[in-house]
């Protein structure tokens, strides 16, 4: 297997957070025998530009010929924890499932956040997204019995959580450079000691991109790059 996905600024892993989403999927997995393979617009194969409209991350058997291809995180994400062994961390529990609806409007409020460049903007794009981290502060603030959770996926870190802990770090970094933007630990408390854990989960470690890339990757979303 191979995974395509966006290249940094040295032609090296870039800053997607939905590559890091894919990545740590497999590492959570133990899935090791994917390699990597960093894919310019350029050099975008025929078959995935016309079949997969360029879409990156994309885990593909073959890539001269496209042979498997999945696109989309969270496809390549389901498909890794259904087709690689055990554990299966899918989860499909109530919990899960509401782990994702609660988070599928954050990552959006981090990106008009950051990408803005209009001052008199930032106060309104801002609290927009603090009405999204607040949805998930008390999502995790309200785990089972009233006792916070460790983990989006219940007891173990899953696939809620490799999904949204690559935006949290977007927001930790980049939303750090630009906007110099940090969570408030007296509103957002049970996010900062969510990211405290999931940040130093080997899975995660052993993924991110480095902060570098982020910063880079954002500044040229900021100047509508992409």
């Amino acid at each position: 297997k191979v995974l395509l996905c966006k290249p940094g600024s040295d032609g090296g892993l870039g800053d997607c957070p939905f590559t890091h989403y894919a990545m740590m999927t497999m590492a959570l997995k133990d899935v090791d025998d994917v390699k990597v393979m960093p894919c310019a617009k350029d050099e975008k194969p025929a078959w995935l530009l016309e079949e997969h409209g360029g879409s990156l991350p994309c885990l593909v058997d073959d890539p001269k010929t496209g042979e498997g291809a999945v696109t989309g995180s969270g496809k390549i994400a389901e498909f890794v924890d259904e087709a690689f062994g055990q554990p299966n961390i899918l989860g499909g529990s109530a919990a899960t499932k509401q782990a994702f609806e609660v988070t599928s409007s954050l990552f959006g409020a981090i990106a008009k956040f950051i990408k803005n460049t209009e001052d008199s903007l930032d106060e309104g794009l801002r609290a927009s997204l603090e009405e999204q981290l607040t949805v998930l502060n008390e999502f995790l603030g309200n785990g089972d019995h009233g006792v916070p959770l460790d983990f989006l996926s219940d007891g173990a870190p899953g696939l809620a959580d490799a999904s949204i802990a690559p935006k949290l770090f977007v927001l930790q970094i980049a939303g750090g450079h630009y906007k110099k933007y940090a969570l408030d630990p007296n509103k957002f408390q049970y996010i900062v000691k969510y990211q405290e854990q999931v940040f130093s989960l080997p899975a995660f470690q052993s993924t991110k991109p480095r902060e570098s890339e982020i910063i880079h990757g954002w500044g040229q979303a900021r100047a509508g790059g992409h």
